[in-house]
């Protein structure tokens, strides 16, 4: 699908870290170890329920903080910052600021 010059969907990237909740935070660190050249960016680690729906993301510095047994559950989260694929990329930027995070879910 082809998006508007100017929006989120023309500048986002899907070659990001995906896990499910129930992934420890030593699996993602063995992860990133063995696919970190696949992926674009690395700013979060993405997390999504069983059906591959967003309900979560986790920092670097969140997950180097967790015991290697510790599962991604607490970062599920109800009110995540995201947008839609239209966004305008200067407001996909103002939310940006607004909220101190280094990338916003399409």
């Amino acid at each position: 699908m082809i998006f508007p010059k100017d929006s989120a969907g023309r500048l986002m990237t899907s070659a990001v870290p995906v896990v499910e909740a129930n992934t420890t935070a030593g699996e993602v660190e063995r992860l990133l170890r063995l696919s970190s050249i696949d992926f674009d960016t690395i700013n979060y680690i993405y997390i999504v329920n069983a059906a591959k729906e967003l309900v979560g993301v986790i920092s670097l510095k969140e997950l180097f903080s967790l015991e290697s047994s510790e599962d991604l559950t607490k970062f599920v989260r109800p009110n995540l910052v995201i947008v839609r694929p239209h966004t305008d990329q200067e407001r996909v930027a103002q939310l940006s600021l607004k909220h101190n995070i280094k990338a916003i879910p399409v």
